[in-house]
């Protein structure tokens, strides 16, 4: 039984292995057409040389895999309108022509008349716009948060730490310090109704105030508390002046970012659909696949984007050129297959992007005509989907389509931790820790001296603080009515400020 399995499995490998290479010494005529990148043809060269492109390179690879020769013809054809590929197929025929190396869409009237290989790439209708200035994306990005892009998260985030801990500093001095309010309202020096103004609550609403340059009611009475107090005054001031002059900034780009991407930019086909008023003109391409399917679709949301093309004959464009100049030139979106325009996308001076989930998915592939047996196809299928497993197609797609790779691939940015970020894609550069260390220096500094202060003030009381007269008259001593308090107690009736 072992035996049987094993002579089985050796069969079915020699079986795999045959049909893994074309057993024929035809050499196949291969007919295909000018279309950079995905085929050019060089004059002053013959033969195989004079081919290069995605669609050369990808039946070189073919061939070197299935073991096929085969030879290039150039099509009569001038050029062939997107989506319509009936005179390449026709052509096939004619020349007898065994396979068609174009970017073919496959769909059920070509597949009637030929066979196609495993798709390529996959495609879809995308929305073809000019790709939006740093200008234009930071006027959209600053539409409802405006207020929060002077300063980077890091600075936020600092500065709320540097209000919270303000506060917590003044609520200190007024619990400990002998000379602030709390402490002097236990000894029965002052109203208690004044000790409430640097409770916690209240040393909250003090830092606050301040901040916004609305005043205080009533000021630290200790020196420390005074102290720390000073150096908050000049941290506010610096944090306000370089708020407000940031924000300025952030608000000019806004208003010099031209229109209409100032006040729209198309994101989705949606968004064209729902724009009232209409902002960015849409429109596709006449007589190709695009144009048939949005005619073919039922629904309110496409009867309304017809009677809108027809009423707007000017946004039909007679070919891709044409469209794609529309594009770069006016205030229009181009709804067409996302792989027709990839070499466009990709092209310097880079000012072209796709937007939008493309809709109607489908393939692209090489048609093989009907005359070819399944010996020969089936090994083009399982080369191509070797092809793809080992990243060939894509190692392809990036020498073809490379010139705007950066532009058009999400990388990983520069290292930057929280602290440190400032420029953003939109071109704003909000102000970071590093740039805003100075005013934090000096207010970490009067938080230093203020310790020192606070404890000069507690060294102070003891030794003589306690034995002060009223009224500057030598004698009794100030706190007689509270000498006697033990620190317990003290410390009991200071818990409630």
């Amino acid at each position: 039984m072992n035996s049987l399995n094993v002579i089985q499995f050796l069969m079915a490998a020699v079986v795999t292995i045959a049909t893994s290479k074309i057993q024929t010494n035809k050499t196949l005529k291969i007919l295909t057409i000018e279309n950079e990148p995905w085929m050019m043809i060089d004059p002053n060269k013959t033969g195989l040389a004079a081919y290069s492109g995605y669609m050369a390179d990808y039946v070189r690879k073919l061939s070197d895999k299935t073991g096929f020769s085969y030879e290039f013809y150039s099509s009569g054809l001038a050029d062939v309108i997107p989506g319509k590929h009936d005179g390449l197929l026709n052509e096939m025929v004619t020349m007898g022509a065994d396979v068609v190396a174009a970017p073919i869409l496959i769909t059920p009237e070509t597949s009637k008349a030929a066979y196609f290989i495993h798709p390529l790439q996959q495609t879809g209708i995308t929305i073809l716009i000019r790709r939006p200035s740093k200008t234009e994306v930071a006027a959209a990005q600053l539409a409802g948060f405006s207020v929060l892009k002077p300063f980077s998260t890091g600075l936020w985030l600092i500065t709320i730490a540097a209000f919270l801990l303000t506060t917590l500093l003044l609520w200190i001095c007024n619990h400990y310090n002998p000379y602030e309010y709390g402490t002097m309202a236990v000894r029965g020096r002052i109203d208690r109704r004044e000790a409430e103004a640097f409770t916690f609550q209240g040393s909250l609403w003090f830092v606050f105030t301040t901040l916004q340059w609305q005043g205080f009611e009533r000021s630290p009475h200790s020196i420390a508390a005074k102290i720390l107090s000073s150096f908050w005054f000049v941290f506010v001031t610096l944090t306000l002046v370089t708020y407000i002059g940031s924000l300025v900034n952030c608000l000019s780009i806004s208003a010099t970012a031209p229109p209409p991407q100032r006040h729209h930019i198309i994101n989705s086909i949606e968004d064209l659909f729902s724009q009232d008023p209409v902002l960015v003109n849409f429109g596709w391409i006449r007589d190709s696949s695009t144009d048939a399917y949005f005619k073919k679709r039922h629904g309110m949301m496409y009867h309304l984007m017809i009677a809108y093309i027809d009423k707007q004959e000017k946004n039909i464009v007679n070919s891709l050129e044409e469209g794609i100049a529309k594009v770069r030139n006016e205030s229009y979106a181009l709804l067409v297959e996302k792989l027709l325009v990839k070499s466009y996308i990709n092209q310097k001076p880079c000012d072209l992007i796709s937007v939008g989930e493309p809709l109607h998915t489908r393939g692209y592939g090489i048609a093989v005509g009907k005359n070819i047996s399944e010996d020969i196809l089936e090994p083009f299928h399982q080369a191509t989907l070797e092809m793809q497993e080992q990243g060939d197609l894509d190692d392809l797609e990036r020498i073809w389509w490379g010139d705007c790779y950066r532009e058009n691939t999400v990388e990983s940015p520069t290292p930057a931790t929280w602290l440190t970020k400032g420029k953003d894609d939109s071109g704003i550069i909000p102000i970071t820790v590093p740039m805003f260390a100075a005013p934090l220096i000096i207010l970490l500094c009067g938080i230093c001296i203020t310790a020192f202060a606070f404890l000069g003030d507690v060294l102070h009381y003891k030794y003589y603080g306690r034995y002060a007269t009223r009224g500057g008259a030598i004698g009794g001593p100030v706190d007689e009515m509270n000498d006697n308090l033990t620190e317990h107690q003290i410390t009991e009736e200071l818990k409630q400020y």
